[in-house]
C-alpha cells in the first residue's frame, strides 16, 4: 500500500499550513508529557487509538516518521480476451479485444477494493490547542464514533470493475 504520515489536524508550527506537522506520541498513559483538553476521558480515548494501531504504537515517546505508515496491500487483476479477424485485403487484419479491468471485482464485489489515504497522504485525530503554563502541548481529539474510526479510517474507494472494447485495424 501507499505510505502516509500521522500528523496534527491543524497547524502546530505556525507555517499557515494545516495537517503537515508530524504528530508527537507521548511515551505512556499518564506520563504528563502532554495535556488533554478533555481530561482523563480524552486521554483514555487517545491511548485506545494509539494502542490499536501498530504504526502509531511504535512511535511512543517520539515523533511519527514522515510516510512511516502504509495503507493495506492492494490486489487486483485485469483480463483481456482478443480475437484476430481477417481484413479487407490479404495483408490486413483486424483485432477485436475486450479488456476487463479489476476483473476480481466483477466476480465478487468484496474483491479489488483500494483502501488508501487520499492525497496528500496524511491521517490524524489530534488537534494541537496550544501550550499550558508549563510549556506542555495541549491535545484535543477530533470528535468521532470511537477508536475504531481512527484506526480503520481510510478513504475506501469503491473500486468497480470496467469493460473496455477495442477494435484495431492493421494494414
Amino acid at each position: 500500500g501507499k505510505p502516509y504520515s500521522w500528523t496534527y489536524i491543524n497547524d502546530l508550527n505556525g507555517d499557515a499550513i494545516s495537517g503537515n506537522d508530524l504528530m508527537y506520541i507521548p511515551s505512556a498513559p499518564g506520563s504528563g508529557e502532554v495535556v488533554f483538553k478533555g481530561g482523563a476521558t480524552e486521554e483514555a480515548r487517545f491511548w485506545e487509538i494509539v494502542n490499536n494501531n501498530k504504526d502509531l504504537s511504535k512511535y511512543k515517546g517520539g515523533v511519527a516518521s514522515r510516510n512511516g505508515a502504509y495503507a493495506p496491500w492492494v490486489n487486483n487483476f485485469d483480463m483481456r480476451i482478443s480475437q484476430e479477424l481477417p481484413g479487407f485485403l490479404p495483408s490486413h487484419k483486424a483485432v477485436f479485444a475486450l479488456d476487463f479491468l479489476n476483473f476480481g471485482n466483477l466476480l465478487n464485489k468484496k474483491w479489488g477494493h483500494i483502501d488508501e489515504v487520499s492525497f496528500p497522504s496524511r491521517r490524524s485525530f489530534v488537534n494541537y490547542v496550544g501550550l499550558d503554563s508549563q510549556g506542555k502541548y495541549i491535545y484535543s481529539l477530533q470528535p468521532g464514533n470511537g477508536a475504531a474510526d481512527y484506526v480503520t479510517q481510510q478513504v475506501e474507494r469503491q473500486s468497480q470493475w470496467a469493460i473496455q472494447a477495442t477494435l484495431r485495424y492493421e494494414f
